[in-house]
């Protein structure tokens, strides 16, 4: 009898195949500045970023802008990242922190170059003054981590800036720091946040990702907080055939890492839909992601305003 699995793994083969590959686009989209009249900047600089409530990021943070939000779909392409975003706008997210300006989507391929995003972070850096979040799911969570092996030198030296809105790496590995005005090499550049959402092994082995099977589930010292979340039970996202999913990311340095493993009632197609129905596995990762978004948000707000204070 045929596994109940191989038609899926098929369908992730084929959208494989027909996946574009293109980079990161960014022109100007309207983003607002960060100044602020200092009974904002008061308020702001008043906020604990860990313990953020959503009535002050909708009454405080939101008068400022956020950090770019850059998400990565799996291969199956009903199953976007685009109802993720949606969830974090209806909580009070700006909608222009998702959206690719030049494309108008809220997501990207996982096919896409991840040593152009790696270039194109501090970029994004460099023009916005906030550093981008990045989030992925199933194989959108291995982009995530590929990207930071890449600025980490996992895979060679050398990295460059790449600029998305000439889609094109410049001929340069420094950037301007947006708040100290100093040049800074790429390979000092760190996410502030990054997830990486039912991604496993045994998938990149199906899909000859064999550059990523050793480092997927260490995580390099050029991120300060990696949520790595698994599925009880979920084949798709597990290391081994027949294996669960709740193997553990581990810190290769100083980065804070936390392991969230929901129950097998979570479904690994589902997941970017998120939910607060308290019955929902679900609303678990949608409150761990939303917290640390907030406190993402919050931070990096904080530290465009302090200057060369700031980091």
């Amino acid at each position: 009898m045929r596994p109940s699995w191989l038609p899926l793994v098929a369908a992730l083969l084929a959208g494989c195949a027909t996946i574009p590959r293109h980079g990161p686009a960014a022109e100007d989209n309207g983003r607002p500045s960060l100044r602020a009249n200092p009974r904002e900047v008061r308020a702001l600089m008043a906020l604990d970023p860990a313990a953020v409530t959503d009535r002050q990021a909708q009454e405080v943070l939101a008068r400022f802008p956020a950090p770019r939000v850059i998400l990565f779909n799996g291969v199956v392409a009903p199953v976007r990242m685009d109802r993720m975003a949606e969830f974090f706008i209806a909580r009070g997210y700006p909608r222009a922190s998702f959206v690719d300006p030049v494309s108008g989507r809220m997501s990207h391929s996982s096919r896409t170059g991840s040593r152009q995003w790696a270039g194109a972070l501090p970029w994004y850096f460099e023009q916005e003054g906030l550093r981008p979040v990045l989030i992925g799911h199933s194989q959108g969570g291995m982009m995530v981590s590929r990207i930071l092996h890449e600025g980490a030198g996992t895979f060679g030296p050398g990295l460059r800036i790449y600029n998305p809105r000439e889609r094109r790496f410049e001929e340069r590995r420094r950037f301007r720091h947006p708040r100290t005005g100093r040049m800074v090499d790429v390979a000092a550049y760190r996410t502030p946040l990054a997830s990486a959402i039912a991604t496993g092994k045994m998938m990149r082995v199906l899909l000859g990702q064999w550059k990523m099977v050793g480092p997927l589930r260490k995580v390099p010292d050029n991120v300060e907080v990696f949520i790595g979340v698994s599925v009880e039970g979920d084949l798709i996202g597990s290391d081994l055939a027949g294996a669960g999913s709740t193997h553990t990311y581990r810190p290769t340095g100083s980065a804070r890492v936390e392991n969230l493993v929901l129950p097998r009632t979570a479904n690994h197609l589902n997941l970017p839909a998120l939910t607060r129905d308290p019955g929902d596995p679900r609303s678990l990762l949608a409150g761990r992601l939303w917290r640390e978004l907030k406190r993402a948000w919050c931070a990096e707000l904080q530290a465009a305003h302090r200057g060369p204070a700031g980091r």
